[in-house]
């Protein structure tokens, strides 16, 4: 039975054995679920909240993009100058990362609050109060073999960021169904970021390992594979911000927004 465009939904809409168990949009759920978006565009419109200033530097390309694997390198004589470094220059590259995560996640936290949602953790990072600071996306170079940024520790703060990143998508898209808008567009192979979502949508506070010059010779990390990572995962930021825009920037509508056939 179809929507009345006068009334909206008829008294028949749901009775006898029509659409009560439909998980289509015309069914029972899916009206409920299209009038939940509605209110939500409404609250959400009407408060007003400021767009962020995204100083990421990154590019927004509309798709969360893969997030390379930067190339294994042995530590060796002859390697000097093409290798990450150790100890600091990660973990300032990291620390803007997950600084945006947090700004990310402050934005979506003013939107659940319109919703009665709750806060969820902002993780290790520091929230810029609707700014995102620039995101450091080039290594310093090694200086010695002895210098270079140890392969495991790095393969550890990849991991812990690409799950910051998985946390803040699905923060994203919790807001972006809220007030029925389209949930972002994730490039083949990138997964829900290439991460893991932590519990509860809340990045940790403990979510972020320091960086580490290799010990004993092993294994590190070529520089330009690494750089490549980091503005993989700058960009993915813009975008992310770019999105959030459209939900608190979103226009609210009085109509049911579609009518059931």
């Amino acid at each position: 039975m179809a929507l009345n465009r006068d009334k909206g939904i008829s008294v028949e809409h749901f009775s006898g054995a029509s659409k009560v168990h439909s998980r289509a949009d015309g069914g029972l759920s899916g009206v409920i679920r299209s009038l939940l978006q509605k209110q939500g565009a409404v609250v959400v419109d009407a408060a007003s909240i400021t767009a962020l200033t995204d100083n990421s530097t990154g590019t927004d390309n509309s798709t969360i993009g893969v997030v390379s694997s930067p190339a294994v390198a042995d530590v060796s004589g002859g390697t000097t100058g093409v290798l990450a470094t150790g100890a600091g220059s990660i973990d300032t590259s990291a620390d803007t990362l997950m600084n945006a995560y947090a700004t990310l996640t402050e934005q979506a936290n003013l939107v659940y609050a319109e919703l009665g949602a709750g806060d969820v953790l902002e993780g290790p990072g520091t929230a810029g109060g609707g700014t995102i600071a620039a995101v450091d996306q080039v290594l310093a170079a090694n200086t010695t073999d002895n210098d270079s940024l140890d392969f495991e520790v790095f393969t550890s703060i990849r991991n812990e960021l690409l799950n910051a990143q998985a946390t803040v998508i699905s923060n994203v898209n919790r807001c972006s169904r809220a007030v029925g808008l389209a949930e972002i567009t994730v490039a083949a192979g990138a997964g829900s970021g290439q991460g893991t979502i932590y519990p509860g949508d809340a990045i940790p506070a403990t979510a972020l390992t320091n960086g580490a010059a290799v010990t004993g010779g092993v294994t590190s990390v070529l520089k330009s594979t690494s750089d490549a990572m980091l503005v993989e995962l700058a960009d993915n930021v813009a975008y992310l911000a770019t999105t959030l825009d459209l939900v608190t920037n979103v226009v609210a509508t009085t109509a049911i927004g579609y009518f059931a056939d």
